[in-house]
């Protein structure tokens, strides 16, 4: 069997959390004695420890796997907590009495493996998301969406407004919690039937090649839409 090998183009994409989610990371932290860290040295070395309780923001480490030559300073702490993967800006603190601490007090990021992830958005949660045809600008047809990425989304119409045909060009404006996201060109990759109910239609939706500053508020929503789906409780979908 070949052995799988990782892809150098593959990059982590970085989310910082909001001062509350930190504050609620960090009592699961605290509930977990024992959670286990990678350490990432400014020489580029990492090692594995085992966090003794927290206090305050502080952890004491064993000083067995700290390796030798270490000298305290700033470094990256990561975990995995309930499917999600975390980084933190920490520094690595030393005593007299020969004694290693991480002080977790810096700030903590959301990471992701891949930049195109998607987030399934439940029925209590409700973006607004209009669609609007190229060639017919003034008809406006209204979605539920069901997830999405920095890709597209995956969106469902109505039955009654199933005009919409497979690579059909579109612009889609999307609201969430009263943030509205600038029209984004895009294309109607497939076109389905509800499984659940046959007179609604479900949209793949791709996104057209969106230039930064749509790249960032397609980003806000993907994570607002992460924030209040998950409370660090879900797996991301890899896209």
């Amino acid at each position: 069997m070949a052995k799988d090998t990782e892809d150098p183009n593959k990059k982590d994409y970085l989310n910082k959390i909001t001062a509350a989610e930190r504050a609620e990371l960090l009592g699961s932290v605290a509930a977990m004695p024992g959670l286990e860290v990678d350490v990432a040295l400014t020489n580029g070395d990492h090692f594995k420890a085992k966090c003794g309780p927290l206090k305050g923001s502080i952890v004491e480490i064993s000083a067995s796997v700290v390796p030798e030559g270490t000298v305290p300073g700033s470094v990256g702490v990561s975990f995995v907590l309930n499917l999600s993967k975390y980084l933190v800006k920490s520094s690595l603190q030393w005593t007299e009495q020969g004694r290693w601490f991480l002080d977790l007090r810096g700030d903590f990021y959301l990471v992701q493996r891949r930049k195109n992830f998607r987030v399934d958005v439940p029925i209590h949660i409700v973006p607004k998301v209009a669609l609007r045809q190229i060639n017919r600008p003034e008809k406006e047809i209204l979605a539920r969406m069901l997830n999405i990425s920095l890709g597209g989304c995956f969106l469902e119409i109505e039955g009654s407004s199933q005009a919409l045909q497979q690579e059909a060009q579109i612009q889609v404006t999307m609201t969430v919690e009263g943030g509205k996201v600038v029209p984004l060109n895009a294309v109607v990759r497939r076109v389905t039937r509800a499984p659940e109910d046959p007179k609604k239609y479900r949209l793949g939706v791709e996104f057209g090649k969106l230039n930064s500053f749509e790249e960032s508020r397609v980003n806000e929503v993907v994570m607002k839409c992460y924030r209040l789906t998950n409370r660090f409780g879900a797996r991301l979908k890899n896209s």
